[in-house]
């Protein structure tokens, strides 16, 4: 999906930072707890909301729902759904079968549709009653 090379640079330099500030997953946990507790004691109910969601997130217990907007989405034959990156070629395929079975009328030879289209035009005519304008 992205390049690589580009991905462990970015990966290097957290990791750099991380280490130059003594941040780790552990101790940021540790201290929203911390911040969340000091809010409970000051009766800030915002504020210890909103610790415990961010403690949520670095838990991993949250989606960034930005991520999954921007992302597009393709409805399969089955119904399932598959982000346009993950298609594969039999994705593909399966989504051509079903456009072209939805449409075979429009596939058929021009003189079939066209005889489809008197008969009915004939069945028509002939259930008017003598008389009618038409």
């Amino acid at each position: 999906m992205g390049r690589d090379d580009i991905r462990n640079e970015i990966e290097r330099k957290l990791d750099f930072v991380r280490q130059k500030w003594g941040i780790s997953k552990e101790k940021h946990y540790q201290e929203l707890g911390e911040l969340r507790d000091m809010a409970k004691e000051t009766k800030n109910v915002n504020a210890a909301v909103r610790a415990e969601e961010l403690r949520g997130k670095v838990a991993g217990l949250y989606i960034d729902r930005q991520i999954m907007a921007s992302a597009k989405m393709i409805r399969l034959p089955d119904g399932t759904k598959k982000l346009e990156q993950d298609m594969t070629v039999e994705d593909y395929e399966s989504l051509m079968t079903e456009i072209i079975d939805r449409h075979k009328r429009l596939n058929e030879p021009e003189t079939e549709r066209i005889k489809k289209m008197k008969r009915v035009h004939a069945n028509t005519n002939s259930r008017k009653k003598p008389g009618d304008p038409g």
